[in-house]
């Protein structure tokens, strides 16, 4: 199935990819602030398993204002306004 730009299912959460884990809720927000790789995590999403970052985010799901993150072994959520992300400006998109 092909999209078209703004088209994309939101994913329903999204864990840290290359064995990583995160033990508090700021080091979560770092690393999305540092771009780093994160895993679609919703077994239902046409790309379920691929890896995304705040750029595709920002790219694919503007219009989206928050992103739900798991982090301790995924037994917690950390919801991230994607809004309010640091260095968040309209040409980095």
């Amino acid at each position: 199935m092909r999209y078209e730009e703004g088209q994309y299912p939101v994913p329903s959460s999204l864990r840290p990819a290359y064995g990583r884990d995160y033990r508090s809720k700021r080091e979560v927000q770092d690393a999305w602030d540092s771009y780093c790789d994160f895993i679609i995590n919703d077994a239902f999403h046409p790309y379920a398993g691929k890896k995304i970052n705040k750029t595709d985010w920002l790219h694919y799901f503007i219009s989206y204002p928050r992103v739900f993150i798991r982090y301790k072994k995924l037994t917690s959520i950390q919801p991230i306004d994607t809004t309010n992300s640091r260095d968040l400006r309209k040409e980095d998109v």
